[in-house]
């Protein structure tokens, strides 16, 4: 090899990072291979093409989803807004329309949550690590973006932050719905709830079930932990308190009891 050749090889190898070899006049990367059980052995034979398609309709699929969500939630705020000004709601009956939009969020979060899953799970992953990883990406910033960047863009649009129906106003909302709606649905868990009710169905008639030995083992196993998905809850709930601390400081206070009660779930 020429000088200027033989210096940058040098370089390379003096300076070369550690999953980084010099191998025959080229540089290697080096990566730890995964554990067998952490292979989906069914997926290795998948092309990039087939990874690449499957990715890109997850991606249009939640952008869809999103696009729905601004619709209607931008809707529901010209219907407060027509509302407030005309005077046909009061108290009670306010409140409930105000915090329909809150609602419709954290409605909208669990389609997110549940799509994102289906449509992750089609991307045919190698490793059940790389599946997790960018399960919690894609729930990360879709739900960040459906909580926090579609509310300030509609109220940017109507200008209104800090007065009636403003962005302020539905922040305190969105917390409220976030914590009190999240809190039940993790105690008092509609899958789990139906579980246990298969399970009271099979006891009282096992002859008549039409359960296999493995579908009855699994039917009385307890209930299990979506790590994706505590994970990404508890990211996006420092995202979202993080955004908007300085217009809703008391938020932190009611992120940290949503937190709590998310531990002690």
């Amino acid at each position: 090899m020429d000088f200027w050749k033989s210096v940058l090889v040098y370089l390379k190898k003096t300076v070369r990072m550690e999953n980084k070899l010099l191998f025959k006049d080229s540089l290697l990367r080096v990566r730890r291979a995964p554990e067998p059980d952490d292979v989906l052995w069914e997926n290795l034979g998948v092309s990039w093409e087939v990874k690449a398609k499957k990715k890109l309709i997850t991606t249009l699929a939640t952008l869809a989803i999103l696009c729905m969500s601004f619709v209607l939630i931008l809707i529901i705020s010209y219907f407060q807004l027509f509302i407030q000004l005309n005077n046909l709601a009061q108290g009670l009956a306010l409140t409930i329309v105000n915090s329909s939009g809150a609602s419709l969020i954290v409605f909208v979060n669990y389609t997110l949550n549940f799509s994102i899953e289906k449509f992750t799970k089609s991307e045919k992953h190698s490793t059940l690590t790389t599946y997790h990883s960018a399960l919690a990406e894609k729930k990360i910033v879709a739900v960040f973006f459906n909580t926090a960047i579609i509310y300030y863009l509609i109220s940017s649009y109507f200008l209104n932050f800090a007065g009636k129906n403003g962005l302020v106003e539905n922040l305190k909302y969105i917390y409220m719905s976030n914590m009190f709606i999240t809190i039940i649905l993790q105690v008092f868990d509609p899958f789990y709830l139906l579980r246990l009710w298969n399970r009271r169905t099979l006891e009282k008639a096992p002859e008549k079930s039409g359960y296999t030995q493995s579908e009855a083992n699994a039917l009385y196993e307890g209930p299990t932990q979506n790590i994706p998905f505590l994970f990404s809850s508890v990211v996006n709930m420092i995202l979202f308190t993080s955004f908007y601390g300085s217009l809703v400081p008391f938020g932190a206070i009611l992120g940290m009891i949503t937190l709590v009660s998310w531990y002690w779930t």
